[in-house]
């Protein structure tokens, strides 16, 4: 399969965003930008991750769609995250190294060396208040056996409602954590052994 680099993902991404929605995307005001100096009315310039147009002197964003926030095939109009998105994306996995630190924000599969024990999670979204959920999964490939614990205190907190079958992991073995958000709900669904 044959990937897209990022601006021309991020360009497809606008216009099945303009497609699916309309205006319904939110951005905010427009923002200076510093791309190699100054620049003459009219001229226009493309980052990785921004389309900019030269005003007076000041570049500044061209397309409110690529500012902080989209919305795709969703009628809401304010996004929580980055991109908001009801339908399939593709994520690539993160790798936290040794951490129990884990950031959701640098992607919703990670994976760690670290052994079981206790984990804190930041950035586990909900989305849209009470209709908000979010699905994360969590790759434990540590070698001493151990029962793992998760805590979220960033950006708020939640209660985790742990499987029957919880309990200590198998030495030199991975576990598989899958976790389902709804609301201040996160239910945990474990699968060891691998």
């Amino acid at each position: 399969m044959k990937y897209l680099p990022k601006f021309q993902f991020l360009a497809l991404v606008l216009l099945l965003g303009i497609a699916l929605i309309g205006s319904t995307g939110r951005a905010d005001a427009a923002e200076a930008y510093t791309v190699g100096g100054p620049c003459t009315t009219g001229q226009n310039a493309t980052d990785w991750d921004t389309i900019m147009q030269c005003t007076g002197s000041v570049w500044t964003r061209a397309n409110p769609f690529v500012a902080n926030t989209v919305s795709i095939g969703t009628t809401s109009a304010s996004a929580n995250t980055a991109l908001d998105v009801s339908g399939t994306i593709y994520s690539r996995a993160y790798n936290a190294g040794s951490s129990t630190t884990i950031d959701w924000s640098l992607g919703n599969v990670q994976y760690t060396t670290a052994s079981c024990g206790s984990f804190t999670f930041s950035n586990m979204v909900s989305g849209q208040g009470a209709t908000g959920g979010g699905s994360y999964t969590l790759v434990v490939e540590g070698t001493t056996s151990g029962t793992c614990s998760f805590s979220q205190s960033s950006p708020d907190v939640v209660t985790f409602k742990y499987p029957p079958n919880h309990g200590a992991t198998t030495d030199t073995k991975m576990t598989v954590f899958s976790f389902v958000r709804v609301g201040s709900l996160v239910f945990i669904a474990e699968t060891p052994g691998y």
